[in-house]
């Protein structure tokens, strides 16, 4: 699926997108690459000697298809894209709304970005670390296999 077909019922998002992809390629490096599937827009870090390449960041729009529209999330701006990245640590900040811990020692955080100008130098720096932190995982893996 393509960028623009995920986004046709939300074209609005697209420049906030855009704002996000760009950060998250700038995290990613060389190597990083791009998934578009149904429910959300998968980012993965380069593959590194015998590894895969892992996911690190997500982009989804806040949709409950049984509702027919927008999921009803508490304080949620109206028109806003989801924004989820995973940490070896969780971020405790206003702007992030909700962290789990999926499996020891990897945090997954969520959060909700209205307009362009929220990817900010603090959003930035922790999309660096979530590349970082599959960077790691990366090797510590690649070290397990030899």
């Amino acid at each position: 699926m393509a960028v623009d077909r995920f986004f046709a019922g939300a074209p609005w998002a697209l420049p906030l997108f855009e704002a996000v992809r760009q950060a998250i390629g700038q995290a990613a490096g060389p190597g990083g690459s791009m998934t578009v599937q149904k429910t959300q827009i998968a980012f993965r870090i380069g593959p590194s000697e015998g590894c895969r390449p892992l996911q690190f960041a997500f982009v989804w729009l806040p949709l409950d298809p049984r509702q027919g529209g927008l999921r009803r999330i508490k304080g949620r701006p109206e028109p806003c894209l989801a924004l989820s990245f995973g940490l070896g640590r969780p971020e405790r900040d206003p702007r992030i709304l909700s962290v789990s811990e999926p499996y020891p020692g990897r945090f997954t955080h969520h959060m909700l970005l209205a307009e362009p100008s929220q990817v900010d130098e603090q959003v930035r720096g922790w999309l660096r670390e979530a590349a970082d932190f599959a960077r790691e995982k990366q090797r510590r893996g690649s070290r397990r296999k030899k």
